[in-house]
């Protein structure tokens, strides 16, 4: 409420209780028909009702008294000859409680309430604050400032329409709906400057989005090691895919892929104590994997044993093949062999035969 509107109403406040006002001291209604003054004289500017003091150290002063001390004592504002429940709006005072209670025309209903200890409400009659809004706040302003102490806190809407979290000073903001550029919506909050920030927003598709001035995001950690998400922490997930990778392993099967001998292997192990191309333990303590490039050697890996194990098998099945004709002709000769001694066994007795005979014809 300005200054003017104040004056206004405190002129209307003493104009009515000055016609409702009956001295004391007569035993009859007094009536006034014009302007009345009161402490001031060769006054062109008068109202209605014109309260003064010519002694500075004398406040112009109105009392509205109630005859008890529990009785409401009350101004009523009502429009002329007119007993309707429109035209008409009072401001009650309650000795009981030390309340006051403006009330308009609709039922009479108190609209705003004044307690005794300060406490303002408005739609209420029992305010918890110093100010208890019972109802929707519209303000003209695009500044609200909350000040409990010399650092104000500021409450603004910003010149595209978001709503401002700030200090008086402008630092240390929150944007609500923030929009930049053709407009993009979302919560950016600054670290209290105007430089670095960090941004959420929920997208067209209902998907949220959370990024930084930069582009980089940190959880548990300040410092993303120049990674777009650096994770001072374990992670727990159902599934990760690496999107694009280019140097994936299949060229191992490739005919031009020159598979190195498995004695190449022993002896690079041999001399460095882990696979070639695979970081050693040391190497990984310090400065970890990329699991994209990690994934693709450990399939190389494996691509290359497959190719072992495929030549392997290939070998095996040679040496069963020659085991197999091996035995065959094994088996052959021993058939043979078997066959061989039955004959000598037949000519040995043959041989005894003969001697036989040969002896007879002697």
């Amino acid at each position: 409420m300005n200054y003017r509107t104040k004056i206004i109403m405190k002129t209307k406040i003493l104009t009515a209780a000055l016609m409702a006002f009956s001295f004391s001291s007569l035993a009859q209604d007094q009536y006034i028909n014009g302007n009345l003054a009161i402490g001031a004289s060769n006054r062109t500017d008068i109202g209605t009702l014109h309260v003064t003091s010519s002694d500075t150290s004398i406040l112009p002063v109105i009392r509205i008294e109630s005859s008890t001390n529990s009785d409401l004592s009350y101004i009523r504002f009502q429009a002329k000859n007119s007993s309707s429940a429109n035209k008409y709006a009072d401001i009650l005072f309650d000795p009981n409680t030390g309340n006051l209670a403006f009330k308009t025309p609709y039922n009479s209903t108190e609209k705003m309430t004044i307690k005794s200890n300060g406490n303002v409400g408005i739609g209420t009659v029992s305010p918890t604050a110093k100010l208890d809004v019972n109802g929707e706040i519209v303000s003209r302003s695009n500044y609200l400032t909350i000040s409990p102490s010399a650092n104000d806190a500021v409450i603004r809407r910003g010149t595209t329409g978001n709503l401002m979290l700030c200090s008086n000073s402008g630092t240390s903001s929150i944007y609500l709906n923030y929009a930049y550029g053709s407009g993009s919506g979302g919560v950016r909050i600054y670290d209290g400057g105007t430089t670095n920030y960090g941004h959420l927003k929920v997208n067209s598709n209902g998907s949220l989005s959370l990024f930084s001035r930069n582009g980089d995001i940190g959880i548990g950690t300040t410092d993303t090691k120049g990674f777009k998400l650096g994770v001072n922490g374990k992670i727990a997930t159902t599934e990760v895919k690496v999107a694009t990778y280019t140097n994936w392993a299949d060229f191992v099967f490739k005919s031009d892929y020159k598979l190195p001998t498995l004695k190449e292997v022993e002896q690079h192990i041999k001399d460095y104590g882990h696979l070639k191309n695979i970081p050693s333990a040391e190497e990984v303590k310090k400065d970890g994997f990329f699991l994209g490039e990690m994934n693709a050697k450990l399939l190389q890996k494996i691509e290359e044993l497959t190719l072992y194990t495929i030549e392997q098998e290939k070998s095996l099945k040679a040496h069963r093949k020659d085991n197999k004709e091996q035995n065959s002709r094994i088996e052959k000769l021993e058939k043979e062999n078997k066959a061989l001694k039955a004959m000598n066994l037949k000519l040995f007795e043959l041989q005894k035969r003969l001697e036989k005979l040969e002896k007879k014809t002697r």
